[in-house]
């Protein structure tokens, strides 16, 4: 019935200080059934225990973990925890297609392990032709992505996949690659911008008043 490997030595419930504290909380309810569903306490500075998180989360986690301790990064422990505890509070049954927050200090590391664990789902075959080309999985020298997600025209979107396909198998550098997939999207704005399926649709930007001239929109502003 052990919830936590530091069960307390003088205590009837065989509880830790932690858990003593929380199943007292909780109302002291049926210890076994309490015990079952308890949360993992998050203690020892060493150590973080994944006992509470999907067992193919468990995996998930150490290898976007030993991909980010290979790529050099500064772990920080407290991070890691934060990380595991969010994974547990959410009961994420698979973290690549877990909908983390964009931002926050307490899913930063989920954010890093689940584009880890993206990259190294994708084949070379997949990466070229998707819409949001992941540089690293047609060459692992290159970094980043282009995305195409705005580019409508179906024979531009082959255009775009085929130019960066060469280029990433020529050796050529992340800039220059990146460079020919902003170059395209900007060309997808000119062709028949506001057909159906062709080109691609330019950000409306709203018109404002000029100063002094009420009722003059921007566009006729000198």
């Amino acid at each position: 019935m052990s919830v936590c490997p530091r069960t307390a030595k003088r205590r009837r419930t065989r509880l830790c200080g932690s858990h003593q504290r929380q199943w007292f909380d909780a109302g002291r309810p049926d210890l076994d059934a309490w015990a079952a569903q308890a949360d993992p306490i998050y203690t020892a500075i060493d150590e973080v225990p994944l006992s509470g998180v999907q067992p193919l989360v468990r995996l998930q986690v150490l290898v976007g973990y030993q991909a980010q301790l290979l790529a050099g990064g500064r772990l920080s422990p407290s991070q890691v925890k934060s990380a595991v505890v969010w994974l547990r509070c959410h009961d994420i049954a698979d973290l690549p297609a877990a909908a983390l927050p964009a931002v926050g200090a307490t899913t930063t590391y989920l954010r890093v392990w689940q584009k880890s664990l993206r990259l190294a789902a994708d084949s070379p075959a997949t990466a070229r032709r998707s819409t949001v080309i992941q540089l690293a999985a047609l060459n692992p020298r290159l970094r980043g992505s282009i995305p195409l997600t705005d580019v409508h025209a179906p024979w531009l979107v082959h255009l775009a996949q085929e130019q960066v396909w060469a280029l990433a198998a020529s050796g050529a550098s992340d800039a220059n690659v990146k460079n020919v997939g902003h170059a395209l999207r900007w060309f997808a704005l000119f062709p028949r911008t506001q057909w159906p399926d062709e080109g691609r649709i330019a950000p409306q930007r709203r018109p404002r008043r000029c100063d002094g001239l009420p009722g003059v929109v921007e566009s006729a502003c000198p």
